[in-house]
């Protein structure tokens, strides 16, 4: 039977119309652009293979498929309506460039197919619904399911399924759900991008210009794998795709794991392949995205340090690198810790918010104050507050929430550490103040008395190992490094950042007048020649 003009079928009178189409090809055309079954029309379709042409398909009657093959092809994008019944096979074969549209929800019961390219299934605000045995086939970039809207793809029965999916035309973004668990149903759909507040607000800076969100059908809980796909050009400029991880929108703010960064694997498109903890919306994050715990310490450094702050003389004379200066010197930072780099606009802060330079902070094991977890390079201001690389804000570490100690170490002074481990979060900036008293640091006499109750790091170590003294071989000797650096005694050094500033005033010199003086200010610290200091980490 092949149907050229308008097919219309309505109730007449009481009589209802059953059309059963059993063998053959039927194509339906329509110079109106819409095959319509009419309010109180059952249509039978048995296992026939319907060809819709260039036509929409509306059903405000009641349609029985059985089995058949109901395939849409022509140049023009149409709508699909199916008044709540089921298609077994629905296949979309249309000319470059089209879309067959959803005006409601589908379930289909066998088989979804896509058999050309440049071939959409838009679902708009409707859900897509999948039983336990459906399949998808032949997707790939230019043909797939447009899931930019409220509208799901829905699995039945999932223990593990691909969601052929994407925002638009431009993003196919397909995610592969596994559930480790009891087979659930499940739904996705998905956001053009990783927003600020889930799915409003600014759009993220380093994260991939996609979302997916993904509900649960059946409550009961659920046990997921995931593995979610993008390509080069989901990409924000300087997106790391060898530092990534899946992220979720939970509790009003992203969750991203320091655990869950790893490389994508691919070369374009990138795939992520993890567990997620629990459903919701999910995106790809890059290194600045991580949780952080938060500090809030704070120490003086008795090199710099008079009356009640230290100066900012290395700042005011542009001498403070850009990048911290620790693996230069030779110290291993540990984790994610190194490379760290600032803004020259950093170091424009004046006042007692000025930094007086880099130092490093330590997270020590909780069981093994000796073993070192994770350092973070950061900035010290003028008034002892240790700040992040913004130059004000309280220090984020990417570790998980825990206890720990916390040490801290300078190029020039000797290092200490809280004498009991902490509770760090992310939640909550934990407030740490070493300079309030000699008990604040582990270890006997670990910090210098700088006058008025106020306690610092001991000044004076040049060759950055763990002692301060003047006497002994020249190799642990820090008078015979001040002097090996000026090539004798009379040398001066100006305008320099160097480990032989004992007084951090960006000159290195072992005469003149004692404010001036790093010898002088060795001597200072050491209180007689022959003292020697030990840290006491």
């Amino acid at each position: 039977m092949n149907i050229q003009t308008a097919y219309r079928l309505s109730l007449k009178n009481i009589f209802i119309l059953h059309l059963t189409i059993l063998l053959g090809t039927t194509s339906l055309a329509s110079a109106q652009g819409n095959f319509q079954i009419s309010n109180g029309t059952h249509l039978m379709l048995g296992s026939s293979h319907l060809v819709i042409d260039n036509c929409d398909f509306n059903n405000q009657g009641s349609m029985n498929a059985q089995s058949a093959h109901l395939k849409f092809t022509g140049d023009n994008d149409v709508l699909l309506t199916c008044g709540n019944d089921s298609i077994p096979y629905l296949e979309i074969q249309k000319n470059a460039g089209t879309k067959v549209i959803l005006g409601d929800d589908l379930l289909i019961t066998d088989t979804l197919e896509f058999t050309a390219d440049f071939n959409y299934l838009d679902i708009d605000g409707n859900d897509l619904i999948l039983e336990s045995d459906a399949a998808i086939l032949s997707t790939a970039p230019n043909k797939f399911i447009i899931a930019g809207n409220t509208g799901e793809v829905i699995k039945k029965d999932l223990s593990w399924f691909n969601f052929p999916v994407g925002f638009d035309e431009t993003s196919f973004n397909p995610i592969t759900i596994t559930e480790n668990g009891t087979p659930d149903t499940i739904g996705v759909r998905c956001l053009e991008t990783a927003y600020s507040n889930g799915s409003s607000g600014p759009a993220l800076s380093d994260a991939v210009a996609t979302a997916w969100l993904i509900s649960e059908k059946i409550p009961g809980g659920s046990d997921l794998q995931t593995s979610v796909s993008w390509n080069i050009v989901d990409e924000p400029l300087g997106f790391d795709n060898t530092d990534c991880g899946i992220m979720r929108y939970h509790d009003g703010d992203w969750d991203l794991p320091v655990t869950k960064m790893t490389a994508a694997g691919g070369t374009g498109p990138y795939a992520l392949n993890q567990s997620i903890d629990s459903l919701g919306l999910i995106a790809i994050g890059g290194e600045s995205m991580i949780n952080r715990v938060q500090l809030a310490f704070r120490t003086f450094l008795q090199g710099p340090f008079s009356a009640t702050a230290m100066s900012d003389q290395l700042r005011s004379k542009n001498l403070i690198p850009l990048t911290e200066p620790y693996t230069d010197l030779g110290y291993t930072h540990v984790g994610r810790g190194g490379g760290e780099t600032i803004d020259p606009t950093v170091l424009t802060l004046s006042g007692e918010d000025a930094i007086t330079d880099w130092i490093v902070l330590e997270l020590r094991d909780q069981n093994n104050p000796g073993l070192v977890l994770e350092t973070k390079s950061a900035l010290i201001q003028k008034d002892g507050d240790i700040v992040d690389l913004d130059g004000i804000s309280d220090v984020g570490i990417p570790v998980l929430d825990d206890d720990y100690y916390i040490a801290i170490r300078h190029r020039n002074h000797l290092g200490i550490r809280t004498p009991v481990d902490h509770h760090l979060t992310e939640e909550s900036s934990t407030v740490y103040d070493f300079t309030t008293a000699s008990s604040q640091a582990s270890g006997t006499n670990p910090m210098a008395d700088l006058g008025s109750g106020i306690w610092g790091m001991y000044a004076g170590n040049a060759d950055g190992n763990t002692m301060v003294r003047a006497t002994g071989p020249p190799t642990i000797n820090d008078y015979s490094n001040l002097l090996n650096f000026l090539g004798g005694p009379t040398g001066i050094i100006s305008n320099i950042y160097s480990r032989q500033d004992f007084n951090m005033d960006g000159n290195v010199r072992a005469t003149g007048p004692p404010v001036i003086n790093d010898y002088s200010r060795l001597l200072n610290v050491l209180g007689t020649p022959t003292n020697i200091i030990f840290e006491q980490l």
